[in-house]
């Protein structure tokens, strides 16, 4: 008698943003069944920290099911002048660990939480002086 078994053509996730290999997504929610719908929700889910996606965790390195990882600026440190030193801003995780090395952060700025962010780099230093709110964003390559 013969055994059939299915397995799946496919390796990774094509509705995400960044592709998440199923093997990865199998690692981080054992309960995923092998088809293609299955992986691709399972990667759209909220990671249990509550604010990224399971994809995003991917992308930067996080485990999804540990509610206590996130992406968080840890040493935001300022020059003898005062002014933000925006070179050596330090975030967890840190680049070196993320699964997607392309991806890159972005310093924003806002003059009020509501406010519009910018990004520091490409603004006027009269702008930046006006920043009173900051956050570091990932951008996608």
């Amino acid at each position: 008698m013969a055994d059939y078994g299915w397995a799946s053509a496919e390796a990774y996730t094509h509705t995400t943003a960044v592709p998440v290999p199923y093997a990865w997504l199998a690692e981080h929610d054992p309960d995923v069944v092998d088809e293609y719908g299955a992986y691709e929700a399972a990667a759209k889910k909220t990671a249990a920290n509550g604010r990224l996606s399971v994809a995003e965790c991917y992308v930067l390195g996080l485990d999804p099911e540990n509610e206590t990882n996130d992406f968080k600026i840890v040493s935001f440190p300022m020059g003898a002048d005062g002014k933000p030193d925006w070179e050596h801003i330090e975030f967890e995780p840190a680049k070196e660990g993320w699964n997607v090395k392309e991806a890159n952060p972005v310093v924003m700025g806002a003059e009020a939480l509501g406010g519009n962010w910018n990004e520091v780099n490409k603004a006027s230093e009269a702008d930046r002086a006006k920043y009173r709110f900051y956050k570091v964003v990932v951008e996608l390559p």
